[in-house]
């Protein structure tokens, strides 16, 4: 059960976060959210563990 909690809870954090990066991206501001995660060095480590398509939802950024 706990493997499924945690599944359900990851497709739900994909889902919002795609369509914030969607609303974020209409709106202009999918470039200044990217150089921030950047700037900040969490781009870099949400790659580092392999949770990059994480930044790519929030960005709109393919």
């Amino acid at each position: 059960p706990l493997g499924q909690i945690l599944a359900a809870v990851g497709l739900l954090l994909s889902g919002v976060l795609g369509l914030v990066g969607k609303l974020l991206s209409g709106l202009g501001l999918g470039g200044l959210v990217n150089n921030l995660l950047g700037g900040l060095g969490i781009k870099g480590i949400l790659e580092g563990l392999g949770l990059g398509s994480v930044t790519k939802s929030l960005t709109g950024r393919k």
